[in-house]
């Protein structure tokens, strides 16, 4: 396993699952990997499992992360993952819509509002981002387009992101490419060396 550079993971939680042991080889390969491509459903899958990557494990040598979003899977495991891959440098998501968490907003803008006794509570107020200390360079979107949420996410990352080189976006075909160029490169970058590239 110590030779393992790259790693494709498509966990799905079955409804007769009973036990996590099934999943302690994934995490035993967590140190060794370089490259980790992950599905929507394994993002949710971990948030699930008690794998919740409070992680026992720690992504030493990950240098690349992909994974894939949809609107009805959240990121709310990803701020743990993120903060366990000290050598990050290359994060692809392919589509930037996920379900509302409260835990998600570690990574995101998302706004929810849970109750706490009776009261509404903004977690945005309430939590600390883990995006300014991570050492990425090069961030990549796909399927960008445009959407409120999608505008909205993109200003969180540039905004947060400190050493931040390189945002590739690639747009959706039915959207308008300069549109969203503009738009995008009106945004504050905390980087000083970032630079918006469409692709």
């Amino acid at each position: 396993m110590e030779s393992l550079v790259e790693a494709r993971l498509d966990l799905r939680l079955l409804e007769s699952t009973t036990s996590f042991d099934d999943y302690t080889e994934t995490g035993e390969m967590a140190s060794y990997v370089k490259i980790l491509h992950s599905s929507a459903y394994s993002l949710e899958v971990s948030a699930s499992l008690r794998l919740q990557i409070k992680l026992i494990f720690t992504f030493d040598n990950l240098v690349t992360l992909s994974f894939e979003s949809e609107k009805d899977k959240s990121w709310q495991v990803l701020p743990r993952l993120l903060r366990k891959t000290p050598k990050l440098q290359n994060l692809v998501i392919k589509g930037l819509l996920h379900r509302v968490t409260g835990r998600c907003g570690d990574v995101c803008p998302c706004y929810h509002r849970p109750k706490r006794k009776g009261v509404m509570i903004d977690w945005r107020k309430e939590k600390m981002s883990c995006l300014p200390y991570l050492p990425l360079k090069v961030l990549e979107i796909s399927g960008y387009g445009g959407t409120c949420r999608e505008i909205e996410q993109m200003r969180f990352f540039l905004g947060s992101l400190q050493y931040l080189e390189l945002v590739k976006i690639g747009v959706q075909p039915e959207s308008d490419c300069n549109k969203l160029r503009s738009n995008l490169m009106r945004f504050p970058r905390l980087s000083s060396k970032c630079n918006i590239q469409f692709i």
